[in-house]
């Protein structure tokens, strides 16, 4: 069987699959890629597929299978890249720092951890350097090896990998002041940073605007910030946006095919696909392989709301008739709210269930830090219904909404008490 190597590229955007990956699923998702240099060629109509890597693991001589999901395939490739920030997104740790450049190496340094279905249950693959890349050997599965041996996930499958996101900027920027240290106290956010400067881009643009009334010349005598016209200007010269390429994907079910199964006319099948959204689309590349996907409709079952939904656990000084003591609190910025009691901080992961089953499943849901929220069966339940998690601020409470609905929770039982 054909040998194969995986490496860590710490440039690459999305996970690519080289001729010794077995192909499970077909996303449907055509992506195009291009090298270093970004006038070189471009490769295009690359298909995002799931992908099986076979691993023989030194210490217990076993045969395991890594998933590789949202990943893009390079037929030609003789080796696979991985993005460690696309793992790390999916839980595992990536420990790249070689040993020796570890001040205090453990068992666990130059390894790439993956969690399992137990807490107890883990790989451990340790990395070996070629050159400068760290990699570690892999090969391409047999169907009974795949059928057979056991999965381990290295990046998540839903909700769907973008790379260009810019969440992951913004939250990043979050975690530190100007000056780039950690932020220890709450403070006012990035606003007044932000604002500063956008003062001092705009102050030193050249904005001419000719039909200015008395009060707005009198107001861009102190600053150019202060009237609508000379704002607006100052942004569209100061901000740089850079072009972003997109690729016409396939939507799954087209209408011809609706049409079809449905009975229904050409020009309703067109209308019913502009109004609904496809989720789960799933292509059998193997038809022998087709019993080991998972059986996940999470996402198809539950009611969609297109809203960002924030959520955090409110803590009672004495315990209910029931025994309960916490309560997981959801909410909207427009006052809808939602409360689940609880018992334990760790069942939080029982009240989003409730919250998929009884209202729907949100597009974003933040979040603080904490543990139980962040980790866990909570993380897991919103990959499986396609829920973007954030994360706020360190030290900054009221950038969570659920933190003002906790107060007026609180604030109307203790009026209904009294």
């Amino acid at each position: 069987m054909a040998e194969s190597r995986s490496e860590l590229d710490t440039h690459a955007d999305t996970c690519v699959v080289g001729k010794h990956a077995l192909i499970v699923h077909d996303y449907d998702r055509p992506v195009r890629i291009c090298g270093y240099d970004p006038t070189g060629p471009v490769a295009e109509s690359l298909n995002t597929v799931t992908a099986a890597l076979a691993y023989d693991d030194p210490l217990s001589g076993q045969t395991v299978i890594l998933v590789v999901n949202q990943a893009t395939h390079v037929p030609h490739l003789a080796h696979n890249l991985l993005s460690p920030f696309q793992m790390r997104l999916n839980d595992v740790k990536v420990n790249d720092c070689p040993r020796f450049l570890t001040d205090k190496p453990s068992d666990e340094t130059h390894t790439i951890v993956v969690a399992g279905d137990s807490i107890d249950d883990k790989l451990v693959i340790p990395l070996s350097i070629e050159g400068i890349v760290s990699v570690f050997p892999t090969r391409k599965p047999t169907r009974h090896e795949y059928e057979t041996c056991a999965h381990y996930e290295l990046t998540y499958d839903a909700p769907v990998w973008d790379p260009k996101d810019t969440s992951f900027a913004q939250q990043e920027e979050l975690m530190v002041d100007s000056s780039g240290r950690l932020r220890e106290t709450g403070d006012r956010g990035p606003y007044a940073r932000c604002i500063c400067g956008v003062s001092q881009s705009l102050s030193e643009a050249n904005i001419v605007n000719e039909h200015l009334s008395t009060d707005d010349a009198t107001l861009r005598s102190f600053s150019n910030t202060l009237t609508d016209n000379t704002l607006l200007s100052g942004l569209q010269q100061c901000i740089q946006v850079s072009g972003i390429e997109t690729v016409s994907r396939r939507e799954g079910v087209d209408a011809r095919t609706l049409s079809r199964n449905w009975g229904i006319g050409l020009e309703i099948a067109q209308r019913t696909l502009k109004a609904t959204t496809q989720r789960g689309i799933r292509t059998v590349l193997h038809p022998s392989l087709s019993r080991r996907f998972r059986t996940n409709d999470r996402q198809l079952r539950y009611r969609r709301l297109p809203v960002t939904m924030y959520t955090d656990t409110m803590k009672a000084n004495t315990v209910s008739r029931r025994g309960n003591k916490y309560a997981q609190i959801f909410c909207t910025t427009n006052g809808w709210t939602r409360a689940f009691p609880m018992k334990t901080k760790s069942e939080a992961h029982k009240a989003l269930s409730l919250l998929h089953a009884r209202d729907g499943v949100p597009n974003v849901m933040i979040m603080d830090s904490a543990q139980e929220q962040v980790m866990g069966e909570f993380r897991w339940k919103c990959r499986q219904v396609s829920t973007h998690v954030r994360t706020t601020e360190p030290h900054t409470p009221w950038s969570n909404a659920a933190e003002g609905a906790i107060r007026e929770a609180k604030k109307g039982v203790g009026q209904e008490m009294v």
